[in-house]
């Protein structure tokens, strides 16, 4: 073998080495999945995966009642906006009970999403740029799907998978549905016979939630998106 021949196969081998280590780190991610996280979170089998989806338009009826607690104001029917007080901890909690309906506001805060460091690490990570607040963040959570994985994912979709899948939330018979309004966001995750409304206002950085309870049968889904789709938030 002659010294020019060993210098070009020196030469590809260098060439070898920095292709297969750019390769090797782009596709870091879907390998990590592939040989740890999928079967480390055991995500290898069938696994329940909630159905998702946008929450659809829903008009509240004429005849309801405007209701209002702290910066939180929604509507309900009249049989049903006659406010009772539970005891708590910290303060009384509004609630409004009727005919085996329970409907329970929970005390506005003023949103911690900028302390959650797993809400930053989210930001930081989405493939698309995008300001999650915590409704919006808990509904990625749920739209993760371990069957989409693909090797033709970006490298920054596969992070982002890998990631929702560490903090996957689904549970089994839940259901979730999301809505994004420029002045609210909200998220539902409903059960069965009960349902948690999860809201925040990107105006007056204010989260709270709301929740749903049914001792007569299954919670009419219908019946929530209305009072969803009623809420309001305003700066006291």
């Amino acid at each position: 073998m002659t010294d020019t021949t060993r210098r070009r196969l020196g030469v590809a081998a260098v060439v070898l080495f920095a292709v297969s280590a750019v390769v090797l780190y782009y596709y870091r991610w879907h390998i990590a999945w592939t040989m740890y996280y999928r079967s480390a979170l055991h995500l290898d089998s069938n696994v329940y995966e909630a159905p998702v989806r946008m929450m659809p338009s829903t008009s509240w009826p004429s005849e309801w009642v405007e209701c209002n607690t702290g910066s939180l104001s929604f509507y309900l029917p009249s049989n049903l906006a006659e406010t009772e007080t539970l005891s708590s901890d910290h303060e009384p909690m509004p609630c409004f009970v009727k005919n085996g309906i329970s409907v329970f506001p929970h005390p506005t805060e003023v949103s911690s999403s900028g302390d959650d460091s797993i809400l930053k690490e989210a930001v930081a990570l989405h493939p698309d740029g995008r300001q999650l607040t915590p409704p919006g963040f808990t509904y990625e959570l749920y739209k993760f799907n371990a069957g989409d994985f693909s090797w033709g994912m970006t490298s920054k979709q596969a992070r982002w998978h890998v990631f929702c899948a560490q903090y996957r939330v689904d549970a089994y018979r839940e259901s979730v549905e999301f809505s994004q309004l420029p002045d609210i966001e909200y998220v539902v995750i409903a059960k069965e016979r009960q349902a948690v409304l999860r809201w925040h206002s990107p105006e007056y950085d204010l989260s709270g939630t709301i929740m749903f309870f049914s001792s007569s049968g299954p919670l009419d889904l219908d019946f929530v998106r209305k009072v969803s789709n009623s809420i309001r938030v305003t700066r006291n």
